[in-house]
């Protein structure tokens, strides 16, 4: 299970960071091999290398997906992976165990309705939305 920004380089998949300017991307592997092929060596075992956007293949993005009350709703996985939450709007959800959620980082601001899920009891859906292709962005 794997979520985030992905991109094809010289056949490969790695993962990726598009720069704002839209002409260089930032790839990032944990594979040692790919020193060899000019990543350089970042903290906690990680390679990166900025390459132009022209060599890359492709770039995509890969989302969860859980399917709730017949609503399709993006999940966002717990760092390990076993668990996951969805957020809605609607306080109507609170019936079904949905709580309150606000951003504690700067303003305390409310963010809506959260519920955790165990992706072991609730099957997640993996979602593959092109980003650019060689045709462009």
């Amino acid at each position: 299970m794997k979520t985030g920004r992905f991109a094809i380089y010289n056949g490969k998949e790695y993962m990726a960071s598009l720069e704002t300017d839209k002409k260089y991307i930032e790839l990032c592997t944990y594979d040692q091999v790919d020193e060899k092929n000019g990543f350089k060596k970042e903290p906690f075992g990680l390679y990166s290398k900025k390459v132009k956007l022209i060599e890359i293949d492709e770039i995509y993005d890969i989302k969860a997906k859980f399917d709730f009350m017949g609503q399709t709703h993006e999940a966002n996985l717990s760092a390990d992976g076993k668990t996951f939450c969805i957020y809605v709007n609607d306080s109507s959800y609170k019936q079904y165990g949905f709580v309150e959620d606000y951003d504690m980082t700067y303003t305390n601001r409310f963010i809506g309705y959260k519920k955790e899920f165990t992706v072991a009891e609730s099957p997640l859906r993996f979602v593959k939305i092109p980003v650019r292709t060689k045709e462009g962005i």
